[in-house]
């Protein structure tokens, strides 16, 4: 979905996942990094 968005909406858009994948992370993985956002 994110790839067919402008960029504009695309970092927006990542910028949300980005905390959304560090809560779910925070909480299953503990400290993993961020790459699925990548």
């Amino acid at each position: 979905k994110v790839a067919r968005l402008p960029h504009k909406d695309r970092s927006e858009v990542l910028k949300i996942l980005k905390k959304e994948v560090r809560k779910r992370s925070g909480r299953n993985m503990g400290d993993a990094p961020v790459e699925v956002v990548k």
